[in-house]
C-alpha cells in the first residue's frame, strides 16, 4: 500500500511537472510563431514596397528616354514645322516622368550597388539633357546640320544610358527575387520547426492527450491562417507584378511574358498572330482641362469599353500613360484591322464620364515568320504615328 502510495505521488509530481513544461514550451511556441510570422510579413512588405516598385520604374524610365529619344529624332532628321510643337511637348513631357521615375528610384534603391547604378544614371541622364538641350536649339534655328551631327555624334550615349538603366532594372528584379526566396527559406524553416514541436507534444505529455489535442488544434489553427495570409499575400504580390494598378488589365510586363508564348505558338502552328497599339487622342488636354481624377476615370472607361468588344481569347494590357496594347491570336491584318476600325467606332460614339467626347488612334500589324517584338512594335508605332498625323481618330495599317 505504501508503496503504491508513494508510487502516485510520484506520478503525480511528474504529472504536474509536465503540466508546468506543456505551459512553458506553449508560450515559449507562441512567442517563437508571432515572432516568425511578424518576421515574414516585414519581408513580403519589403518585396512589395520596394524592388518591385523600383525595377517598375527603371522599366518606365527606359521607356521615356526611347521617347523622347524617339521625338529628337523626329524633329532632326525628319523636320516639319506643323509637328514641332507637339515633338517639343513630348520631349518635355518624357523628360518630367524620366525626372519623376529617377527620383522614385534613387529614394527606393537598396543596397550600395543600387544607390551607385543610380549616381551613374542621374549622372549620365543630366549629361545628355544639356546636349538635347542644344541639339532642340539648333533645330529652332533651323540649322538642322549642325542638329544631326551633334546628335549622330551623341548617339552611342543613349545606348549607354540604355545599358545602365537596363542594369538598374535587372538589380531591382534580382532584389525582388533575393528577398522572395529569403521569405520561401524561413517559412520552410519555420514549418519544419513547428512539426518537430508537434512531435513533441505528441511524444511528451501522452497522460494529457486531452490538453495536447486541444494545444495541437491551436496550432494547427495558427498554422492554417498563417498559409492563407502567406498565401493571400503570394497572390497580391502576383497581382501587383502583373496587374496595371489603375485599369486592372495587364502590365507591360504581364503582356511580354504572354507575347513569348503567343509568338512561339504562333510559328509553330503557323497561326497568324496580330497587334493593335491604341492612344488617346488629346489625351494631355484632357488632364490640364478637366484633372487627373477625370483622365484615370477615362482610361478606366475606355478599358471597358476595349473589354466588351474584343474576344475573350484577345490579350489586352497597358503599355504606358495612355497607350495600350491588344495582341490577337489567330486573327491576319484585315481582321485584325477590322477589330480595330470597331474599336474606334465604339469608343468615338460611347458617353464618356464628364469628358463626354473621346477618340482614339491606333497602328496595326501583323507578325511576319522572322518578326522580333520590336520590329512588329515598330510597324504598329509607324501606324499610330500615320493616324496621328492624318487628322487622329484612324487606324494606321503597316505591312512589312
Amino acid at each position: 500500500m505504501f508503496s503504491k502510495i508513494k508510487q502516485s505521488k510520484k506520478e503525480i509530481w511528474i504529472v504536474f511537472f509536465a503540466f508546468f513544461i506543456l505551459i512553458v514550451f506553449s508560450i515559449g511556441s507562441r512567442l517563437y510563431a508571432l515572432n516568425q510570422i511578424k518576421y515574414i510579413n516585414n519581408i513580403t512588405t519589403v518585396i512589395t514596397q520596394h524592388p518591385l516598385q523600383v525595377s517598375n520604374a527603371a522599366l518606365n524610365l527606359q521607356i521615356q528616354i526611347y521617347q523622347f529619344r524617339e521625338d529628337i529624332m523626329q524633329i532632326v532628321f525628319f523636320p516639319d514645322k506643323r509637328e514641332l510643337a507637339r515633338h517639343l511637348d513630348n520631349i518635355h513631357l518624357h523628360e518630367e516622368e524620366a525626372k519623376k521615375n529617377l527620383e522614385l528610384i534613387k529614394h527606393q534603391i537598396l543596397g550600395d550597388q543600387g544607390k551607385a547604378l543610380v549616381y551613374e544614371t542621374e549622372i549620365l541622364f543630366n549629361e545628355r539633357k544639356v546636349v538635347r538641350e542644344q541639339v532642340i536649339q539648333y533645330v529652332l534655328n533651323d540649322d538642322m546640320h549642325e542638329a544631326q551631327k551633334l546628335f549622330k555624334f551623341n548617339e552611342s550615349s543613349y545606348k549607354e544610358l540604355n545599358d545602365i538603366t537596363t542594369k538598374l532594372y535587372q538589380y531591382s528584379r534580382n532584389k525582388a527575387t533575393y528577398f522572395q526566396k529569403q521569405a520561401d527559406d524561413l517559412y520552410a524553416n519555420f514549418e519544419q520547426k513547428n512539426q518537430v514541436i508537434l512531435i513533441g507534444l505528441v511524444t511528451v505529455f501522452v497522460l494529457l492527450m486531452y490538453y495536447v489535442i486541444h494545444r495541437i488544434s491551436k496550432y494547427i489553427y495558427a498554422n492554417e491562417e498563417l498559409t492563407e495570409s502567406l498565401k493571400e499575400k503570394s497572390d497580391e504580390l502576383e497581382r501587383i507584378a502583373t496587374i496595371d494598378k489603375l485599369t486592372g488589365v495587364y502590365n507591360r510586363h504581364k503582356f511580354e511574358d504572354i507575347l513569348i508564348l503567343e509568338m512561339e505558338r504562333s510559328r509553330r502552328f503557323s497561326q497568324p498572330l496580330s497587334l493593335i497599339l491604341i492612344d488617346i487622342d488629346h489625351f494631355k488636354i484632357v488632364n490640364d482641362t478637366y484633372g487627373h481624377d477625370v483622365g484615370d476615370e477615362v482610361l478606366k472607361y475606355l478599358v471597358k469599353i476595349v473589354q466588351d468588344t474584343i474576344r475573350q481569347i484577345d490579350v489586352f494590357a497597358r503599355w504606358g500613360g495612355e497607350e495600350f496594347l491588344i495582341l490577337s491570336p489567330s486573327t491576319d491584318l484585315e481582321n485584325v484591322q477590322l477589330l480595330a476600325e470597331k474599336l474606334r467606332f465604339s469608343v468615338e460614339h460611347a458617353d464618356f464620364p464628364k469628358v463626354s467626347h473621346v477618340t482614339i488612334s491606333q497602328g496595326v500589324a501583323m507578325f511576319e515568320e522572322k518578326d522580333t517584338f520590336n520590329d512588329v512594335f515598330k510597324r504598329v508605332d509607324k501606324g499610330l504615328y500615320w493616324a496621328k498625323k492624318h487628322g487622329r481618330n484612324q487606324v494606321g495599317v503597316i505591312t512589312s
